[in-house]
């Protein structure tokens, strides 16, 4: 009996190794699905990434306001004009830049935007935004003193960010929750593996009506 315990209790040893490298190796896939997710869908908090996206002359879309970083680079035979820079204090008092461009109105046509993290001298950092206002009838003199025809003013926020869905982390955290329950489980019953479901009935003292004989007759 004893040669049998200690058999078990190696056997299962081994399993508990077995399955606490399993559960650190389903948390680490959990901590790399997160960092994926980081890189991947979190990229342009800290900085611009590829996108394509098209920008309409005219009235900005609603779709389109909401879209990402993006570099702005003129396309085709359409003419882009950049009127001018300006600078305002932007979120937690950081500066913000904004460029605003022309785009001349032509019927059935759309101004391609190519969308490329490098920078470069005839491109700018940004993202279409709804132009204000007062900004919009101050470019309008502008264009007009310029001799420009009547143009549709765009804003791009080189400040503003894209937010993920949070579901998308949902794989990472999973995979982290697996990960810490297989590890914990089998690093208690690596500690105790006496409590093992397995090797518990060997151990408890018998009660069988056959041992109790066998005691009486010595």
């Amino acid at each position: 009996m004893l040669d049998t315990n200690t058999f078990l209790l190696a056997e299962i040893r081994r399993l508990n190794r077995n399955l606490l490298g399993l559960g650190l190796a389903v948390l680490a896939a959990g901590f790399l699905c997160g960092a994926y997710f980081q890189h991947e869908w979190l990229g342009p908090i800290q900085g611009p990434r590829p996108l394509t996206i098209e920008a309409f002359a005219g009235p900005v879309p609603r779709a389109v306001q909401a879209g990402p970083w993006f570099r702005l680079e003129s396309a085709g035979a359409i003419p882009c004009e950049l009127e001018e820079w300006s600078r305002s204090s932007g979120r937690n008092a950081q500066e913000q830049l904004v460029a605003v461009f022309h785009f001349v109105p032509m019927a059935g046509k759309t101004v391609a935007v190519r969308l490329d993290p490098n920078t470069e001298s005839d491109a700018y950092l940004g993202r279409i935004v709804p132009a204000s206002s007062g900004l919009a009838d101050r470019l309008s003199a502008s264009a007009q003193k310029a001799g420009l025809p009547e143009l549709e003013p765009f804003l791009f926020d080189a400040t503003s960010e894209a937010q993920p869905h949070p579901l998308f982390a949902l794989p990472g955290a999973i995979l982290v929750a697996i990960g810490f329950w297989l590890s914990a489980r089998a690093f208690r019953r690596h500690l105790c593996p006496v409590t093992h479901p397995l090797l518990r009935p060997l151990l408890e003292p018998s009660t069988s009506p056959n041992d109790d004989w066998q005691a009486v007759s010595a």
